[in-house]
């Protein structure tokens, strides 16, 4: 009886390279594209950003009118002044102008 031998299977090097590089390709794909991917996390990382901004123009914001209801307590000009631009008013004694600009 003839010895029957093993019949040596040769994988072409460029086939392995293919299959490696269309592997790294598919695995770069879903990590960029998938429900919590890169592309997710810049977007929400912007918006973090953007709040963060928002958030710090809104504590100025409060200061702003802390430090103007602080004057508006304890100065009684700061009243007078805030009577007279905002709301017109005058005292009893005085005339008012009107001033129309053209």
């Amino acid at each position: 009886m003839p010895k029957r031998t093993k019949k040596n299977f040769k994988i072409n090097p460029k086939i392995i390279g293919i299959v490696y590089l269309s592997i790294t390709f598919l695995i770069i794909l879903f990590l960029v594209f998938n429900e919590k991917g890169m592309l997710k996390y810049l977007e929400v990382k912007g918006r973090v950003e953007e709040l963060e901004t928002q958030l710090k123009a809104s504590e100025q914001q409060i200061d702003m009118l802390k430090a103007e209801i602080d004057s508006l307590k304890n100065n009684r000009f700061k009243i007078e002044e805030v009577a007279r631009e905002k709301y017109n008013m005058k005292r009893p004694d005085e005339k008012g102008l009107d001033i129309e600009v053209k």
